[in-house]
């Protein structure tokens, strides 16, 4: 299984070689071919190809494999909540991937309920979607067995609220399995002194799967997935494409400082909690 944390640069750039993630791709290949003209709207806004994105590739991996454990420990059927979930293959690939269970899809953005209406094949009629506010959901206590939130909480200031409602409508003993972006430098969202305490109003619901605190301490740049790595090696995997310094610097000797506020460096952390019993 992929490792929590920080993903480890030479852990994600076997990832696409590993069996899993091709089968991943594949699907996500045939679930985009017989949807285009629906995820037309939302791929204009965030991206119709997900698994093209810097952090994307780890992260829909490491939920799949968590969501996985969890099915292990409730075989036959499960309940899951994807918090923030958009309009992507990914909910589709999970349960065709877990034959029993459930995906409620949630999003504020009403248009995603809309267009999913048309969706067509491999779209997977276990997965339903509902318009609703994170902070307040729509759902009684305990209705899940996992709550999944893949890079949602670094894009809004109320995460407590989002959090106390995750521990709510999970079981007993349920699982949450949350992924968000770190800012390196500390300019954007989410730095790492508040990062801490994020981590923080998780303990306070939850019990976490491993030292989550001293992980989100250890951060080596050299050997952990970044934005900056994916813009000197791969820049088609970042959602802002921005020239590379040392080929702008000849030109515009001041192309450094015009980019620094532009450019977010970034990297993620994953990590599953766990509601007491």
């Amino acid at each position: 299984m992929l490792s929590d944390g920080y993903p480890p640069l030479d852990t994600y750039e076997e990832v696409p070689r590993l069996p899993r993630f091709r089968e991943m791709r594949a699907f996500a290949g045939a679930f985009l071919e017989g949807n285009e003209g629906v995820l037309e709207a939302y791929g204009a806004r965030w991206s119709k190809h997900p698994l093209h994105r810097w952090s994307r590739r780890w992260e829909y991996l490491f939920v799949t494999e968590r969501v996985g454990a969890a099915f292990d420990r409730t075989p036959g059927s499960m309940r899951m909540l994807d918090a923030g979930s958009g309009l992507t293959f990914f909910p589709h690939w999970l349960a065709s991937e877990y034959p029993g269970l459930t995906v409620v899809c949630s999003d504020r953005d009403a248009r995603v309920e809309a267009a999913s209406k048309e969706l067509r094949p491999p779209a997977h009629d276990a997965v339903s979607y509902i318009t609703e506010d994170l902070a307040s959901l729509d759902h009684p206590d305990a209705s899940f067995d996992v709550v999944s939130c893949v890079s949602v909480l670094e894009h809004t200031r109320r995460r407590e609220a989002i959090i106390a409602e995750f521990a709510r409508v999970l079981e007993p003993g349920g699982a949450l399995v949350l992924t968000f972006d770190v800012s390196v430098d500390g300019r954007w969202e989410i730095p790492r002194a508040e990062a801490a305490g994020l981590l923080g109003d998780l303990d306070a619901h939850f019990e976490p799967d491993g030292d989550y605190a001293s992980r989100l301490d250890t951060f080596d740049p050299d050997g952990m997935l970044t934005t900056g790595w994916a813009r000197e090696h791969d820049p088609s995997l970042l959602p802002w494409k921005y020239p590379h310094p040392v080929d702008m610097v000849r030109r515009f000797p001041n192309v450094i400082e015009m980019l620094k506020p532009r450019f977010k460096l970034l990297t993620c952390f994953c990590g599953t909690w766990r509601k007491p019993a």
